[in-house]
């Protein structure tokens, strides 16, 4: 199974900001992902729960910045 994410900004204007803000993290979770595609969902997840509203903020600032 081969996971495949839009990027996120393409999609904003289309759906809720909460489904966005849900892409925008999936889509940073797989940049960085090195795992098998089995076990990605669940990663994410996790990976999701962890962050800090801040770590949130960090990673949008840093995607504007870059003109992403």
């Amino acid at each position: 199974m081969v996971l495949r994410f839009t990027n996120p900004f393409q999609t904003m204007t289309n759906t809720s900001s909460s489904q966005a803000l849900h892409e925008f993290l999936q889509w940073e979770h797989a940049k960085q992902y090195t795992g098998t595609d089995d076990d990605m969902p669940d990663s994410c997840n996790h990976w999701i729960s962890e962050l800090t509203d801040e770590q949130v903020a960090d990673m949008a600032v840093d995607v504007y910045r870059q003109g992403i």
